[in-house]
């Protein structure tokens, strides 16, 4: 009598398949979530770097303004005193609409060398105006060398992109408004600089959306600093 072989134990064909389809399913499903927490942090990475941007961006233009300053004292053989345009120390708020240019003399200059021969003072001019991929941005430029041609030379660099309206005014205590302009360069207001400053900047972030900020700072030496 013959004895029968047990049966060894398997797959069939039809399982194999029922399990790869069963694992193809689950991963496309794992896939799925993982591509959208992906994307979702990628965006909140996106906007949080944004904000903080706008943030850094503020924060450097209220400190440097209150930082301002202007100074009677000065070679007065190369720049002559009867005339204040001829200081090389100022404070300038050029009203242009939606794009102003405020530029001013303060102490905002680091040296980051040893035996830099270079002080704490420059020259800081914010302007808005197109970069090489053709987007409206705000820039800086320092320059640390103070002297009758401030527009030019320094180094300039992005300072906030998509700007859309940069706006800069000053508090007038008399008739308790903020105004536009303001020139150390004219005879009317060669000797002080206001003590209130407001900044307001337009800007849009990466997904489109038009933002507007207000920030305000008070300049610290008002008077013209004599050594």
């Amino acid at each position: 009598m013959r004895r029968r072989r047990p049966r060894v134990g398997g797959f069939t064909l039809i399982e194999v398949m029922l399990a790869v389809v069963i694992v193809a399913i689950m991963s496309a499903l794992i896939w799925a979530s993982f591509g959208r927490t992906l994307r979702v942090t990628k965006q909140l990475d996106t906007d949080t770097e944004w904000w903080q941007g706008v943030r850094v961006a503020m924060d450097r233009i209220t400190r440097e303004v209150s930082s301002a300053f202007i100074s009677s004292d000065y070679d007065t053989t190369r720049y002559p005193d009867d005339d204040p345009a001829n200081r090389p120390t100022f404070f300038l708020i050029d009203d242009q609409g939606d794009q102003d240019r405020l530029a001013f003399t303060g102490f905002v200059n680091r040296r980051l060398f040893l035996d830099e021969k270079s002080s704490d003072q420059a020259i800081v001019d914010y302007t808005v105006g197109t970069d090489d991929d053709g987007h409206t941005d705000l820039f800086r430029r320092q320059k640390s060398v103070i002297d009758g041609e401030w527009q030019r030379g320094g180094d300039k660099e992005v300072l906030l992109e998509n700007v859309t309206a940069f706006n800069v005014q000053w508090w007038n205590p008399d008739d308790k408004s903020w105004q536009d302009g303001w020139d150390t360069h004219d005879s009317d207001q060669h000797d002080r600089i206001p003590s209130r400053i407001r900044i307001t900047i337009k800007c849009t972030d990466p997904d489109g959306h038009d933002h507007t900020f207000v920030t305000e700072s008070r300049v610290k030496l008002t008077q013209p600093l004599s050594w």
